[in-house]
């Protein structure tokens, strides 16, 4: 075979066998990271955004087909003592591509399942659910 069929042969193989490498690498990685240190992580950013306590009861879900994506739940956002407590049966963040192939993640929607507010006045005894 010449050389040049060979050079050929070798960048058409390449050519097909890069897609399915990266399609493979993208259904393997999310699945290989630690969940345990990842709803560390996913408390802590909420947390700091919202400034209150925020629990994270389930293991996140990461993906990155069809589009980067984490989805976690139950999560519980509540204040130290009083104030209102916020519950949500799922939580799903879908990431800006871009920014995560830099390391940095940006955030390009957020959806919230079960949404609950729960608010109670100890002094009035007042209480309010929205559901």
């Amino acid at each position: 075979m010449p050389p040049q069929a060979r050079a050929l042969r070798w960048l058409l193989s390449t050519l097909v066998a890069l897609p399915v490498v990266l399609l493979v690498a993208a259904l393997a990685v999310p699945r290989l990271l630690d969940r345990d240190w990842l709803a560390r992580e996913v408390e802590s950013a909420l947390g700091e955004a919202v400034g209150r306590s925020v629990r994270v009861d389930g293991p996140p879900s990461p993906r990155l087909l069809p589009r980067p994506s984490l989805e976690f739940g139950p999560v519980l956002v509540r204040e130290g003592g009083a104030g209102p407590e916020v519950e949500a049966a799922r939580v799903r963040l879908d990431l800006a591509p871009g920014p995560l192939l830099g390391g940095r993640v940006v955030i390009a929607d957020a959806w919230v399942d079960g949404l609950r507010l729960h608010w109670e006045d100890a002094q009035t005894g007042l209480r309010l659910t929205l559901t």
